[in-house]
């Protein structure tokens, strides 16, 4: 009998069970958890890289729940302040950073730096 066929028997005898008392399924589900975890820490870590802070280089920014001035206003930001960047949305020349869910401020509106990202 060869080492392979020793092991796999090994680890479905016993109906289905290794001899730590896992089965086979069991350690199939438990490699696919870890692997989605790893994927996850690994998106997030990623996300979190693309995010840069900028810093408010007019007296006064709103912030409004939508990349658009027809927007609702939900804040104000004003000058020097640093806000981190999730995300930008371009629009022609027009420039919105994502602030976080529903928080969106012009980095740039009609040809005008309202943000810079820092360096």
């Amino acid at each position: 009998m060869s080492s392979e066929s020793f092991d796999k028997k090994n680890l479905t005898s016993g109906g289905g069970q290794s001899k730590r008392g896992t089965s086979l399924e069991d350690h199939r589900r438990m490699l696919a958890e870890k692997h989605a975890r790893q994927a996850a820490e690994a998106k997030a870590a990623e996300e979190k890289a693309k995010q840069r802070e900028a810093v408010v280089v007019v007296r006064s920014l709103r912030v409004r729940k939508d990349h658009s001035t027809s927007s609702e206003v939900v804040d104000g930001l004003v000058k020097d302040q640093v806000v981190t960047v999730l995300e930008t949305w371009q629009d022609g020349e027009d420039v919105w950073a994502k602030l976080g869910e529903g928080r969106w401020a012009a980095m740039v509106y009609n040809g005008e730096t309202l943000m810079k990202f820092k360096e």
